[in-house]
């Protein structure tokens, strides 16, 4: 019998050596979870893997086990099982998970081999399915959508919502502002704030603040008996003299002593303040006077005395010690020999140079008696009256006095051409040759219909500077002006004016000459319609209306261009400025604009308080967002423009 055991035995072994199926099998891990299935988007079986055993020396598998199914991507069905084989070829489930959501099952069952299957997967968002598997009941699992969360031990809630209660069997307290520290038995909030030792040098006894040494200028720190102390000096005994020597006027000795030479010619040293000096905290000050010993102070008159007058001059007297003794007063006397030059009229001269002659004539010139005006000479008397028109034009060629006539710069009386424009009306309905006495006269050419050419006077006869004319088409034909051998604000090319929206709001174009070309302002009429390549804001002057008052509506010529009729950022914030809060957990903060810009504006931020906190602070800006980004986090307000 035994004989027959052994045989089977070994025929069974044989058997399996030669059987590929049940041949050396990766083995789970005992103490770690393992990942049958990492992030499968298809249907069909994992890897499978041998059941570790439940010692090193033990024949026997690990038969309870906990498998974790862990969804993303929002599938609607999801079927996924854990499958047992004895042999690692027949394969059953013990094991099936259909919550879309996810699971958590533990398993009792005696196993060789197991492996993840994943049967169906539908629906979502690029859905992923990933399965763990970990040997051992556990206590409590983590918590999915799923079921099978048992709360326990440092863990309470549901499967969807766990609370951590406890940090390794100790219980934690209720939140609040401050930090947790563990006081050796339990975990405790230390709500407190920060204790800081006192202003100064901090000194710490080791388990506590002590006194802080408070600054003193010039003061020295001195440890003594083991203890900080703030001293203003430190005598030379207490650090010995080793290493130390003075330099001339100052000695040291071998026991410390320091003392100061007496100061001579020519050499350092101490020096006595005499009389007439007193020393205060190291400042010198002299005592001023004209005494016996007292110091003569400079610039300062300590004699009295006449200063002088309108007609006489001080005579100051001083001693050999520079003091100011004697004032008295001299009348000058300045002989006519010593006068050079030109006595200035405000001062009764004539103001005329010496070698000149000045003839003033037989009469008295008397400015004061003069009226406002030009001033008129008369000739070899030299009296002066007011100068009346007729002094005027008569100095003038062929002037009379007779009204319409005016003075040129050429001397003579010309009466004037032309006049004021009054813009006589040379209505035109088809092609036309303008005249030079249309320009000349500043006449209108209205236009009631048809579409034709204006020509402008040809260059040979170019209209003199400041000729003009003024064409007005409140017809529904387009009148095209066309210059002839000049320019057109600085261009050879014709110009149009286009039809008037209505009879009552013509297009109008006044051209006018500098002698040389044409210029011309041309006018629209207030219905047409605008069209806008960019932003617009419309601030006090502009007016958009919505058409009921027979104007067009205001249109845009391209998408994603932007209007802003509001003038407050701050409280309406838009597109094209406002406000952007960065928190103080958080390094930036994103505007999405209302229309997205055809190309990336320009942006700028602006900080409303100091930014030093945040760091670097930059805008990040494409065709649809503006973001604001600070290199530190912290809570900063910014003001945003944008414009393109």
């Amino acid at each position: 019998m035994t004989r027959i055991r052994w045989l089977a035995i070994a025929l069974l072994l044989f058997v399996m050596a030669r059987s590929p199926s049940v041949q050396a099998q990766t083995v789970l891990a005992r103490d770690t979870a393992n990942v049958m299935l990492n992030a499968a988007t298809a249907t069909g079986a994992g890897t499978s893997y041998a059941v570790p055993k439940t010692s090193p020396n033990s024949g026997d598998p690990k038969s309870s086990f906990t498998w974790y199914t862990v969804v993303t991507g929002a599938p609607s069905a999801v079927s996924d099982e854990i499958d047992c084989s004895p042999d690692n070829s027949h394969w059953n489930a013990v094991s099936t998970n259909t919550t879309a959501g996810g699971n958590i099952t533990s398993v009792y069952a005696a196993c060789l081999y197991l492996r993840a299957n994943l049967t169906v997967l539908t629906g979502g968002t690029t859905p992923t399915i990933t399965v763990f598997l970990t040997f051992g009941e556990p206590s409590a699992a983590i918590g999915s959508s799923g079921g099978g969360f048992t709360a326990g031990g440092d863990l309470s809630g549901t499967s969807s919502s766990q609370t951590v209660v406890g940090i390794k069997g100790v219980s934690v307290p209720t939140l609040a502002i401050g930090y947790l520290y563990f006081n050796g038995s339990a975990f405790v909030w230390q709500t407190t704030a920060q204790v800081y030792p006192g202003a100064g040098i901090p000194i710490s006894t080791g388990s506590a603040w002590g006194t802080s040494l408070a600054e003193a200028n010039g003061s020295f720190i001195e440890g003594v008996s083991g203890a900080w102390t703030v001293v203003s000096s430190i005598p030379i005994g207490s650090v010995g003299t080793a290493g130390l020597s003075g330099t001339p006027p100052i000695a040291i000795s071998a026991a410390g002593a320091i003392s100061v030479g007496t100061a001579t010619t020519g050499a350092l040293g101490v020096m006595e303040v005499g009389t007439g000096l007193s020393v205060s905290s190291g400042v010198v000050t002299p005592t001023f006077g004209t005494a016996a010993n007292q110091v003569a102070q400079g610039g300062v008159i300590t004699a009295g005395g006449p200063t002088g007058g309108a007609n006489s001059i001080p005579v100051l007297t001083y001693n050999a010690a520079g003091q100011l003794t004697v004032v008295t007063t001299a009348t000058p006397s300045i002989p006519a020999t010593e006068i050079t030059g030109q006595i200035a009229a405000g001062n009764g001269g004539t103001g005329i140079a010496n070698t000149a002659t000045l003839t003033l004539g037989s009469s008295n010139r008397n400015y004061a008696t003069l009226g406002t005006g030009i001033e008129k000479n008369t000739t070899t008397t030299g009296a002066v009256t007011d100068a009346v028109a007729s002094d005027v034009y008569g100095l003038f060629t062929s002037c009379t006095g007779s009204s319409g006539l005016f003075l040129e710069d050429g001397g003579t009386c010309a009466a004037p051409s032309g006049g004021a424009p009054n813009f006589p009306v040379n209505a035109k309905s088809g092609t036309y040759q303008v005249l030079a006495s249309d320009f000349a006269a500043c006449k209108t050419i209205p236009v009631a219909s048809g579409t034709f050419t204006i020509t402008l006077v040809a260059s040979t006869s170019q209209p003199a500077n400041g000729q003009c004319i003024w064409i007005l088409n409140y017809g529904t034909g387009t009148v095209t002006v066309a210059t002839s051998g000049q320019n057109l604000n600085g261009s050879s090319a014709s110009q149009s004016l286009a039809p008037a929206p209505g009879v009552n709001i013509p297009n109008s174009m006044f051209v006018f000459s500098d002698g040389g070309n044409y210029f011309d302002i041309t006018t629209v009429g207030s219905s047409a319609e605008v069209s806008v390549t960019g932003d617009l804001i419309a601030g006090r002057g502009v007016t958009v209306d919505n058409g009921s008052n027979g104007n067009r509506n205001l249109t845009f010529a391209t998408v994603g261009d932007h209007i802003i009729t509001s003038s407050s950022c701050t409280t309406t914030p838009n597109d094209i400025c406002g406000v952007l809060t960065v928190s103080s957990s958080t390094t930036s903060n994103t505007k999405t604009f209302t229309t997205s810009y055809t190309s990336a504006p320009t942006c700028v931020l602006q900080p409303t308080s100091d930014s030093t906190a945040v760091g670097a602070y930059w805008p990040t800006v494409t065709a649809t967002t503006i973001v604001a980004n600070v290199k530190i986090s912290g809570s900063i307000v910014f003001n945003y423009y944008c414009m393109r």
